[in-house]
């Protein structure tokens, strides 16, 4: 009977160290699991934001390469007075060319007066800038999961010429332009900022 008894004994003991086992696996599978979805959700969140860098860098380039649309020219535009003033052909707007420049940025991008918020498009081989409502985004036409918009603003600078925030006198010849992408992940939107500054001047 003792025999026996340690027997079953032995047999209980095993069934609880094969539960104990079990249990040990699946708490090691659930971390490992874990593991890798956090691991997919960094990279996923890593792809999301590289693509969006590039949607943001790829109009700054754009522009910076045709800085014609913020220009009045004394070939294209009227320029007459003295001091020269020049008038665009296309929206009225007007500036004054400073020593040794036959162009001059405008306040707005040209046909554009009163707006600051944009999207680019190519119309045959010129790119164009147009206007933007406040709360309407561009829908990347290559890449329906993110929108884009463009805001162009003129620079501000102090009494020696220096950039300033606020405060300062309104310089259309140098525009920050900031641009704004956004998508969804994981049911929340997020945003990524590029800004760059372009200028008429030589010397910045």
């Amino acid at each position: 009977m003792e025999t026996i008894t340690i027997k079953n004994r032995q047999e209980g003991f095993g069934i609880v160290e094969i539960l104990v086992s079990l249990g040990l696996v699946a708490v090691m599978v659930l971390s490992i699991v874990q593991v890798i979805d956090s691991v997919y959700r960094l990279q996923r969140s890593s792809n999301f934001k590289t693509k969006a860098i590039a949607y943001a860098q790829m109009p700054l380039e754009i522009i910076n390469d045709n800085k014609n649309l913020f220009s009045c020219d004394c070939v294209n535009d009227t320029c007459s007075g003295d001091p020269q003033i020049c008038t665009s052909s296309t929206d009225g707007q007007s500036c004054q060319p400073f020593e040794d420049y036959d162009i001059c940025w405008t306040y707005y991008p040209v046909g554009q007066v009163g707006h600051n918020r944009f999207y680019l498009d190519k119309v045959g081989s010129d790119w164009n800038l147009y206007n933007l409502a406040a709360g309407v985004e561009e829908t990347i036409p290559s890449d329906s999961n993110y929108t884009r918009v463009l805001i162009i603003e003129n620079i501000e600078r102090d009494t020696l010429g220096d950039m300033v925030e606020s405060g300062g006198t309104t310089d259309p010849n140098t525009k920050k332009i900031k641009s704004i992408v956004y998508w969804q992940e994981r049911g929340e939107k997020r945003s990524y900022t590029l800004e760059t500054i372009i200028t008429l001047w030589k010397n910045l």
